[in-house]
């Protein structure tokens, strides 16, 4: 009986420690992460640049409309394109279509 309560409470805390771990949707790529519109270059970025903008991007709420102005870096998370605009400070998720 004792096995049986521990194997469920580890199951229940496995689902609820991976649900936390999904609620980071922009993760980090392993190769270039961002680029120059303008410029047609890649900006090297340090390792803290880098989390400090995919935590802007995990932590600000986003809204579902598109953007009026143009855009001048690209940002490329796992699986997205984040375009912004510096500027307007305004970015857009064009994979997701929200802004």
């Amino acid at each position: 009986m004792k096995r049986y309560f521990f194997l469920v409470i580890s199951c229940v805390f496995l689902l609820i420690s991976c649900g936390a771990c999904n609620k980071e949707k922009y993760k980090l790529p392993w190769d270039q992460f961002c680029y120059s519109v303008e410029n047609a270059y890649t900006v090297e970025l340090s390792g803290e640049q880098r989390k400090y903008i995919i935590g802007l991007f995990n932590d600000s709420e986003w809204e579902n409309k598109t953007p009026n102005c143009a855009f001048d870096y690209i940002f490329y998370p796992q699986k997205e394109e984040v375009r912004y605009h510096s500027q307007c400070g305004v970015f857009y998720d064009v994979t997701n279509q929200k802004t």
